[in-house]
């Protein structure tokens, strides 16, 4: 059950990143052609149709290109890739059977079109199987067999130890062979199948990779609000995730429509001019310091509407829809409808279902008429909105659709409507759009929007956040002007954390430094900023991040700021981590990043004990007197249960102080007994006077009744605390 290492450089996310900010053609084909065997074998396998394939693989990328900002943060983009590619390959041959059925009728006699015959009757399966895992398991199963990563790898990508990604690997592979074995697929070993899993998840990629791609990034800004919404219900997992999201899926499925119609109507006409550049990866062809404008007409990019009839036939089908439950799929067949309807017939949608009970799904079919609205008419939508009776919840919603809607249509109109109504009751609703679509304006627009503020945010987010996705963009300068007009220190923690969070994009080292140099009056930094971009920099350089974090330990910096440093360290082996400790530039340095390393809560117990038992007399009393708080801190009956295996002496002794100082807080009798068998009569007597007197000045009564009828006390001990006030 093995499966090659291999280093991928550059990473999907940094492959998704180049195309989501600078629309590098290039860094997507290299996505394209480093997933796209795994994304046509699972089609193929679905299917059994080549050209079905190829279709199924070109509309996954397509919604790949359209998501990418999202996906470049998926630990495994290719686990949300073979997902896709299964439910899309189930939506063609939905389609498929539905073209066939009307073949047959036309012309009369059977479908003849060939079937692929495999060897192995479990490929057929395979990808179902796979689909049916949780995300974790199907996660680990993409990362080992898909991308061949070796468990080291596994555990960088995923934030866990070697050890933890094989075991859950182990577990993934029993549970997959399982939802096999429930299709009849029996007699499959483990090796068997995780030797078969490597050629299934690897099928070497198709010549066509260019024209996928190329047909992907054409199709991205076509894909409708219906669509995306379809995909993001079904892969939600359970029927109640669906019935208690499906408002809020709706307004978050808007978002990404507002962010590349442009960039991708201006790369079909590139396309039409130049060719794919070659790999590696190349650089942006975008001029600095400009953006990719909209250079269409206000509202081509608007579907047509469809014909009065239809319409008239989709506003009856509404009214009709009164008492009845709808499944998901019924929704979203009634949403792409409703998406297509024309500006007359937005008020008889409406109307049909004005008196119907009940907050979804009509909440979300009366948000999917005003985001229409907005696309043919926003002034129309606007007041429809503000007249309408809604409840609170599909109020919002409604008014972010119509923002939604009117970027679609005319994003320069909306900026001007802004401009002249800053404060406006729906102007921070409708600044928030333009918040996720800077790409759509220029610098003085967003400078000139300044007063506009995105509902609960800060004066000049939508310049800052402008300012992150430009060529030539300054976010520390800009970010620095904005600061010193901040209202309020709330205000100005939110405008730091935003910046670091820019800055971390393109380098955490320079985000941590912005954040040290803007501590706030009474000079302390914002933690959250500060330890996010700590977080970034372990990932992306964990040896630069441990320099930093032990010169700021040694000048008295606050040791909980630098934990983001030692989790990363402790997402390595133990013995990864000696040897990491062993560069350490001194001793004290050494013995520093092995102790704070041990004494990360996420930290498996055998690991951190192994990690402790190598550090010397002082520092490991110390460290296991912390661990043992720690774990207490996670389950006091476990602790004290790991307690009575260790051998009495120094260790136990350590263990002992940080466990009972934790345990007393639920459970005063119980510590002070663990407190007593300490076998240092120094310790013994210092921790059982600690403990006592702050139980004393809790329960009086019960602690005094204790002390003087404990047989584990001496009589030296009980003297003392008669003696105590």
């Amino acid at each position: 059950m093995t499966a090659d290492s291999t280093t991928s450089l550059p990473d999907d996310g940094s492959l998704l990143l180049a195309w989501s900010r600078k629309r590098d053609e290039g860094a997507f084909l290299h996505f394209v052609q480093r997933h796209l065997g795994m994304v046509q074998g699972a089609a193929l396998r679905k299917t059994s149709r080549p050209e079905l394939a190829e279709e199924v693989a070109q509309a996954v990328f397509a919604l790949a290109a359209r998501r990418a900002g999202a996906l470049a943060g998926h630990p495994c983009p290719g686990a949300w890739l073979h997902r896709t590619a299964v439910l899309e390959s189930a939506n063609a041959l939905r389609r498929e059977l539905k073209h066939r059925k009307i073949a047959v009728a036309v012309h009369s006699h059977p479908d003849t079109s060939p079937e692929l015959g495999l060897p192995d009757a479990a490929l057929p399966h395979l990808d179902d199987a796979l689909n049916s895992l949780n995300e974790s398991d199907r996660r680990a199963v993409m990362l080992r067999f898909g991308e061949k990563l070796s468990y080291d790898q596994m555990a960088d990508r995923l934030g866990k130890s070697a050890d933890a990604c094989q075991k859950q690997t182990s577990r993934a592979l029993d549970r997959l062979r399982a939802a096999l074995s429930r299709r009849r697929i029996t007699g499959i070993t483990l090796t068997a199948l995780a030797a078969a899993l490597v050629p299934a998840l690897t099928s070497p990629a198709s010549a066509a990779a260019g024209k996928i791609c190329t047909g992907a990034i054409a199709a991205a800004p076509k894909i409708s609000l219906a669509a995306i919404l379809h995909h993001l219900l079904n892969t939600m997992n359970t029927g109640k995730q669906i019935t208690a999201a499906a408002g809020l899926t709706a307004l978050l499925a808007a978002v990404p429509l507002t962010q590349s119609y442009s960039e991708a109507a201006s790369l079909r006409r590139k396309l039409t001019e130049q060719s794919f550049p070659a790999l590696p990866v190349g650089a942006s062809a975008k001029q600095p310091g400009r953006r990719n404008q909209a250079e269409e007409t206000a509202g081509s990019r608007i579907l047509p509407g469809c014909s009065p009839a239809e319409a008239d036939r989709t506003v009856a089908m509404v009214r009709a829809l009164r008492g009845r439950m709808l499944t998901s799929m019924q929704l979203l067949d009634i949403s792409r409808q409703l998406m297509s309807l024309p500006e007359s017939h937005m008020d008889k949608a409406l109307a049909a279902m004005a008196d119907f009970p009940g907050l979804l799904p009509v909440g979300l079919l009366r948000v999917m008429v005003f985001s229409r609205w907005a696309e043919l008419n926003p002034g129309a939508a606007m007041t429809a909105v503000a007249a309408a009776k809604l409840d609170t919840i599909t109020g919002e919603m409604a008014r972010q659709a119509v923002a939604f809607g009117w970027m679609e249509r005319d994003p320069r109109g909306l900026a001007a409507w802004l401009r002249d109504n800053p404060q406006a009751q729906v102007s921070g609703t409708l600044a928030t759009a333009i918040g996720l679509s800077p790409h759509l304006f220029d610098r003085e627009t967003m400078q000139q929007l300044r007063p506009v503020i995105p509902s609960g945010y800060y004066p000049g987010k939508l310049e800052l956040a402008w300012e992150s996705e430009a060529e030539d963009g300054n976010v520390s300068a800009v970010a620095a002007n904005l600061l010193a007009t901040a209202p309020d220190d709330h205000r100005r923690d939110q405008l730091i954390a935003d910046t670091a969070r820019y800055l971390i994009r393109t380098d955490p080292k320079a985000a941590l430094e912005f954040v040290l140099a803007h501590p706030d009056p009474r000079g302390k930094f914002s933690g959250r900023a500060l330890e996010n971009s700590l977080q970034a920099w372990a990932g992306q350089d964990l040896s630069s991040a441990t320099r930093w974090a032990w010169e700021w330990l040694r000048k008295g910096g606050e040791t909980a700021l630098t934990g983001a440093v030692w989790s990363a360290l402790g997402a390595k082996s133990e013995a990864e981590i000696l040897r990491f400790a062993a560069g350490a530039p001194d001793e004290a340095a050494r013995l520093m990043a092995i102790e704070m390393t041990a004494m990360q809560p996420a930290l498996e117990p055998e690991k951190s004990l192994g990690l402790i038992a190598s550090l010397p007399d002082e520092p490991r009393l110390r460290a296991m007197e912390n661990h043992s708080s720690v774990r207490a801190a996670g389950s006091t009956v476990k602790t004290s249960e790991w307690l009575l295996t260790l051998a009495d002496g120094p260790d136990k002794d350590a263990a002992i102080r940080g466990f009972a100082p934790v345990l007393a807080k639920s459970d005063a009798e119980s510590a002070m007994i663990w407190a007593a068998s300490l076998t240092s009569e120094a310790q013994r007597s210092e921790l059982l006077h600690k403990l006592g007197n702050e139980w004393i000045s809790k329960s009086p009564d019960a602690a005094r009744q204790w002390i003087n009828s404990s047989t584990v006390l001496s009589e030296t001990d009980r003297a003392s605390f008669t003696a105590n006030p």
